[in-house]
This record gives structure tokens, sequence and C-alpha cells, in this order.
């Protein structure tokens, strides 16, 4: 059975909050570090495909579109209260078999799983097939990229990258997980959902 590693570059569905400028310039410089550096990835921000004055619904299944049309996903797992948005996303995700990364670069612990030593968030989003989590603690490596008062951007926006890029390439080698005979009963009913 094949991987979803292609000649053509992946497309990567970039998920999080995108509320205020810091989400925002955030999530550009580094899907553009990333496909800098790896230009086997595309990386797709539903910040950049939201319209103007377009109703909700329009923007939900727009982005659930693309998220469906891409070969995996990014799920930024940042906050004391993860995004809902991107948790909905995470979801139509896994239920589509998509390969998935959920990152979390705040360091702050939350969750109920924390007792265990799980995860640091709800534990109803873990433990999905095809899943893999990447915690970067950003406060301790922010320090290892300040040198007196000179931040090197640069250098922060490629470790963090280097590290999304090499969890995307364990993904490429995940076998899907959905049965084939499932797979159109699925799809056509994600299609329903999100017309």
């Amino acid at each position: 059975m094949k991987t979803i590693m292609e000649e053509k570059a992946l497309k990567i569905y970039f998920a999080g909050a995108l509320f205020n400028s810091k989400d925002l310039i955030g999530n550009k410089i580094l899907a553009e570090t990333i496909e800098r550096l790896a230009s086997r990835y595309k990386i797709v921000l539903p910040q950049d495909l939201e319209q103007g004055r377009a109703s909700p619904k329009s923007i939900r299944d727009s982005d659930l579109k693309n998220l469906l049309e891409c070969d995996m996903g990014v799920f930024n797992y940042d906050g004391s209260e993860l995004d809902s948005g991107t948790v909905v996303e995470f979801m139509f995700a896994k239920f589509s078999d998509k390969p998935s990364l959920l990152l979390r670069t705040d360091f702050r612990g939350g969750g109920d799983q924390t007792y265990g030593g799980g995860e640091p968030w709800n534990l109803m989003t873990s433990f999905y097939p095809r899943t893999r989590t990447l915690l970067i603690d950003s406060a301790k490596t922010y320090k290892d990229f300040l040198s007196g008062e000179k931040f090197d951007l640069n250098g922060y926006c490629e470790f963090m990258a280097k590290k999304i890029i090499s969890e995307l390439d364990v993904l490429t080698e995940s076998l899907p997980v959905m049965p084939k005979n499932l797979r159109p009963s699925v799809e056509d009913w994600i299609k329903i959902l999100v017309k």
C-alpha cells in the first residue's frame, strides 16, 4: 500500500486561532518558513482563504472544504482553552482519516490528562490514529534565541519549522486506517455537511 508522499508538493492545512495580530503574523511567518525549508509541503492558511464579509456558514464551509482537499493537517493547540474552531477542524480531519499533527507551543498545562503525564489538553481530542503530537516550550525556546537584547527571529522560526517538518515527514508514511469500503460513504456524508 502506498503512503501519501508523492512527487508533487503535499498540501498541509494549518489550523489555529486567527483572531489577533500575533496569531495571524505567527501563522504566516511559520508557514512561510516551513515552505522555504521544505518545498515538498505547501501550507494552506485558513486566514488567507476567508473573504471580507462572507457569511459565517460560508466561512465554515470554505475552511472545511479546504481542509478536506489537503493531504494532512497541523492543528495549533495553544491557549489555556483550545480554540474551538481548531478542535472542530481536527475532528473533521480524523473523521476523514487525514494524518494530523497536534502542535502546542504554549508551555502551560491544561486539560484532564496532566495527572497521568498525558497531553496538556482535554482527553477527548487525544488518542486518534494517524496523529502525532509536538510539544515545544515557546518560553524556553525564545530564551534560547535571545542574546542580550537581540532576538534571532529567523533562527527561532527555523527551529520550530524543522521540528514540524520532521513530524510531517513521519506522518507521510502513515497508512490509511479507514477501511476502503467505508471511504465513499464517509466522503459523501461530509459533502452533505459542507455544501
